[in-house]
């Protein structure tokens, strides 16, 4: 399913990313701006609920950093250290 989705998506982008353009040379400035405003609106929106998903693993990176600190080592990031189960490894490395 998801390898039939990319290559889909990656079209959908494109043609979205044409008519944006197109259609931002052609309105009015004031126009064009408003719509730059209300669609960083859209974008805030959608990030809200994945920035309060992700903040127990950045909250438990930070304690992590902040120990090692403590302890005199140079601070890496291991993901064993957070909790992170191995089979989402792949999404930080």
């Amino acid at each position: 399913m998801t390898e039939k989705l990319v290559p889909f998506m990656g079209i959908f982008y494109v043609v979205i990313s044409l008519i944006v353009i197109f259609s931002g040379a052609l309105v009015p400035m004031g126009a064009a701006w408003a719509l730059a405003e209300i669609a960083m609106g859209g974008m805030t929106i959608i990030n809200l609920p994945c920035c309060v998903k992700l903040f127990h693993y950045a909250e438990g990176a930070l304690k992590n950093f902040e120990a090692q600190l403590k302890e005199g080592k140079n601070p890496v990031f291991m993901a064993d250290d957070i909790g992170i189960p191995e089979e989402e490894w792949n999404y930080w490395r």
